[in-house]
């Protein structure tokens, strides 16, 4: 229990998150137009980087023992497949659009959080 708590309950809360904020029709910050953009974009590398680092945690769990590389592949793997996955939900809700352009920016988010991770621990 204290495994998932420590662990997976993070990275569950935060990817219901995310499912969250895709779910809200007409996502808007309330700034200017440039700025809402610039601000969503940020708000999407951010919170892939974030899933990135929690994706690594649980793979670099002790007791699991796995290859430190291979968990970094597989959380990229893992994150940019969220990220597909996020965009294909956004198609359904109103006022959203699934845009591969918003892939490409949530999979820059993985790759560096991913690399502040790898920065950061020194693996």
């Amino acid at each position: 229990m204290k495994t998932f708590l420590k662990y997976y309950l993070p990275l569950i809360l935060w990817a219901f998150l995310i499912f969250y904020f895709s779910s809200i029709p007409n996502l808007k910050s309330g700034f200017a137009d440039v700025w809402d953009l610039i601000l969503r974009k940020a708000a999407h590398i951010l919170e892939f980087a974030i899933l990135a680092v929690l994706l690594i945690r649980v793979g670099l769990r002790k007791e699991r023992g796995l290859n430190k590389r291979l968990v970094y592949v597989v959380a990229l793997v893992f994150g940019i497949l969220y990220a597909v996955m996020d965009e294909y939900h956004q198609t359904f809700i109103i006022g959203r659009e699934g845009v591969l352009t918003d892939v490409l920016i949530d999979s820059l988010g993985v790759m560096l959080g991913t690399g502040v991770y790898l920065a950061v621990k020194k693996d």
